[in-house]
């Protein structure tokens, strides 16, 4: 522990190095580089996670998902004001994974319920923000005897990398679209860059099991998608946002349970209804989320086929062209300085049918049209 205390000082006299000029031109991007250093580590533990108040309550209650054909149980852990982090409990082999185990206090009451006999194997970090990987280090810190692998991509966890080495703990680093195996257990990693570069959605694909019923798949998305929404682009454009969309589209199967970083399904869905009143099922989620909201529940877990159904950030690209959403974006982002005349001739082109739409227009113009969704919902301006 003396070493974090003396590495901080380090990074500290890094931070201030970074100069008062950064503060004043972008204070936000300053507050993060600052919040990205070990200091970040502190003041989440510290302020977020209240210290050693070891009686914290939980932001939610939540339900498990068990399959038992295949022995497998996912357990979702609030954290902090609306944070999750999730336990996956191969119940035949008795080993967990944990994804983003931040509230390593949380965390370890809950496997003591989920079994005590259990055992850590690996821990999945989606990305590098403290609010998600704080609790790696505490885990390794008791792994006396290094059974405990953490994975992570190689671009927000180098392996020499001076938090990595001393509080992220990545020693598996993954790269995209790599598959890997933890017990019955197979994983696909998936990179996501926009909310940070080296941002990884793990999907849970199989098990091995004996048995012939289909395996349900699960997306742990971390900050790359929410109920409703996406995480901000911190270290991103909305080319980027267009880029992982796309992909994602093409990646995730649409009966994929989709596990989240953060419950912000009430705020994300009331701000997607202000932008397409005539989605019928994006209203029903809503009401859904609502009423779970009341009575305490979190709104976890979605799918992906309901997603594609409501989260204007993967309808702006929608294979049928939604008017309603494009028009809303526009009329609402007019002071947006990058809204251009392109971007309404584009959707005038698709409206009408008229023959084919240069493709790189359309991308062009979907990628302004996500970085203005970005914007209206980061300023509240709706």
């Amino acid at each position: 522990m003396a070493t974090w205390h003396t590495a901080t000082i380090t990074a500290a006299a890094a931070v201030a190095a970074l100069g008062v000029s950064l503060v004043l031109a972008n204070p936000m991007r300053a507050l993060l580089a600052i919040f990205n250093t070990p200091i970040g580590f502190y003041a989440f533990r510290r302020f977020a996670l209240g210290g050693k108040n070891k009686n914290r309550q939980p932001h939610c209650t939540t339900d498990c998902w068990d399959n038992s054909h295949h022995g497998v149980r996912i357990v979702p852990v609030p954290y902090a004001s609306d944070n999750y982090g999730y336990i996956i409990h191969d119940q035949e082999e008795d080993i967990f994974v944990l994804v983003d185990p931040a509230d390593s206090e949380s965390f370890h009451r809950a496997l003591r319920a989920v079994s005590p006999t259990g055992s850590i194997v690996a821990i999945l970090t989606t990305h590098h923000h403290w609010d998600h990987s704080s609790g790696n280090a505490i885990f390794k810190a008791s792994d006396t005897e290094n059974r405990i692998d953490v994975y992570g991509s190689h671009i927000d966890f180098p392996v020499n990398g001076f938090t990595n080495r001393g509080w992220h703990r990545v020693n598996k680093q993954v790269a995209d679209g790599e598959r890997f195996k933890i017990g019955r257990m197979t994983f696909a990693a998936l990179l996501v860059s926009c909310h940070t570069r080296g941002h990884l959605i793990y999907t849970l694909e199989s098990v091995s099991s004996t048995t012939k019923d289909i395996f349900q798949p699960s997306a742990f998305t971390g900050d790359a998608f929410f109920v409703g929404g996406c995480g901000r682009f911190f270290e991103g454009s909305g080319t980027d946002m267009h880029t992982l969309v796309a992909k994602c589209v093409a990646e995730i199967a649409p009966n994929t349970l989709i596990w989240p970083g953060h419950e912000y399904a009430l705020a994300n869905l009331a701000f997607a209804a202000r932008l397409e009143p005539g989605n019928i099922a994006l209203q029903a989620k809503l009401k859904e989320a609502e009423s779970k909201k009341q009575s305490g529940m979190g709104t976890i877990p979605s799918s992906w086929a309901a997603e594609l159904a409501h989260n204007p950030f993967l309808r702006v690209q929608s294979k049928v062209r939604n008017t309603e959403l494009w028009d809303n974006i526009i009329r609402n982002a007019s002071s947006t300085k990058r809204i251009g005349d392109y971007i309404k001739l584009a959707q005038e082109v698709v409206r009408k049918e008229a023959g084919v739409i240069d493709a790189n227009v359309l991308k062009e113009a979907e990628a302004e049209m996500l970085t203005a969704l970005r914007q209206l919902k980061d300023t509240g301006k709706l």
